[in-house]
């Protein structure tokens, strides 16, 4: 094995491990937890929905639903965009191909810092 070959391959590895580590803080410094405290119970309702009543910007902490008595402080949260994708609808075989999807299908975790009314206050702005 020549010098360049071993070289490339330490600094491989050093770049995967750099992005590994980065990755790892990335998710846990979001507060979203690490698993530590084993697997939950579950039971009952497990998963609850609202919807927005206006539009969340990028970088947004709070976010205006309709009905936010299901949600509490520490709740992971997954907000998704469900619609705005534009589609062909004329009435021929083309019919729901999808020709721009205008943000339609991203989505993002959020850990809810604390509500109030109707207001979801998230730990960290949004990033979409």
């Amino acid at each position: 094995m020549s010098l360049i070959t071993l070289y490339s391959m330490i600094k491989q590895t050093l770049y995967f491990l750099l992005l590994y580590l980065f990755l790892a803080n990335v998710v846990l410094g979001q507060g979203l937890g690490n698993g530590s405290d084993g697997s939950p119970s579950i039971s009952g309702i497990v998963n609850v929905y609202t919807y927005l009543i206006f539009d969340a910007s990028k970088c947004a902490k709070g976010l205006q639903v309709n009905d936010a008595n299901s949600f509490a402080a520490n709740d992971l949260i997954l907000i998704i965009q469900m619609q705005g994708a534009a589609i062909i609808d004329n009435n021929n075989s083309n019919y729901g191909q999808v020709i721009a999807e205008n943000n339609a299908g991203n989505y993002e975790y959020a850990k809810v810092k604390s509500v109030s009314g109707n207001v979801i206050f998230l730990e960290f702005p949004t990033l979409r």
